[in-house]
């Protein structure tokens, strides 16, 4: 397993699961034949608090006054010490706390809205992912080899799941950190979605590529149709790099799935 920043490892494939409706239909036929996966805003995902921005802790006047004297330090070098706080200082009274803070708000939302996310999972056995992400396990979830693309899937990031929004102070903390620890942080009750993220600040949402040979299993859904189960079959002998097809069953006698070799 690749080790990652969090000291949590990285699974030695990660999986994405899909629908194969409207828009998703055409996104899974882009992703198995010309190996591109698209990377969301958080704007549009499906949890009102998910990447939203709120911090559970307020500014001090002190804190205030000395980011503001820091601030005309570097932007107003002509000034002196006592002139740079006596600036600060007239700036909270005229700016409140409160203010600042929903000021800062507002402008790190616009940022995270700005950047792209690409949400996988640890497995492709969890019954509710299937469920939840994958039309009821009509649909199908594609696997990826990490080590085959590192540059790319090396770079996912585990989730944490917390009773509380993190705790991020708006002043002193990087603009960068906020937003990562923003976008890596989800409600305690999707902790069963075992969920890694793939973020992009430089370039954003959109279609990024990724190695073709990286995707190594395509695993269609246990409910899948014939149509969809012959379309799925059909894009991926079009690819031109193969990869391994399982048909996902119902177990018998346990709350389970297995998993079953198909030909292409």
């Amino acid at each position: 397993m690749v080790a990652t920043p969090s000291e949590k490892p990285t699974p030695d494939t990660l999986y994405r699961y899909r629908d194969l409706i409207g828009e998703s239909r055409l996104r899974v036929q882009t992703s198995i034949e010309h190996s591109l996966l698209y990377l969301a805003s958080p704007k549009h995902f499906n949890d009102a608090f998910d990447c939203r921005i709120h911090y559970n802790t307020t500014v001090s006047p002190a804190i205030l006054r000395r980011k503001h004297a820091s601030l005309y330090k570097k932007f107003a070098p002509e000034l002196n010490r006592s002139q740079r706080r006596a600036k600060a200082v007239a700036d909270t009274k005229r700016i409140s706390p409160k203010t600042v803070v929903e000021g800062i708000t507002a402008g790190l939302q616009e940022a995270v809205d700005r950047v792209g996310v690409l949400c996988l999972a640890e497995s492709k056995d969890n019954i509710l992912m299937w469920s939840h992400y994958a039309s009821g396990h009509s649909g199908i979830c594609l696997g990826f080899s990490v080590l085959a693309d590192a540059p790319f899937f090396a770079r996912a990031q585990p989730v944490d799941y917390l009773d509380a929004y993190p705790t991020v102070d708006p002043v002193r903390d990087s603009p960068q950190k906020q937003v990562d620890e923003f976008l890596l942080s989800k409600a305690r009750p999707w902790k069963y979605e075992e969920e890694w993220r793939i973020i992009d600040h430089d370039l954003g949402f959109g279609e990024k590529a990724f190695r073709p040979d990286a995707l190594r299993e395509v695993v269609l859904g246990a409910r899948i149709s014939e149509n969809d189960r012959d379309f799925v079959l059909k894009v991926v002998r079009n690819r031109g790099v193969e990869c391994k097809i399982f048909q996902a069953e119902v177990g018998t006698g346990t709350y389970s799935l297995k998993f079953r070799p198909v030909e292409p």
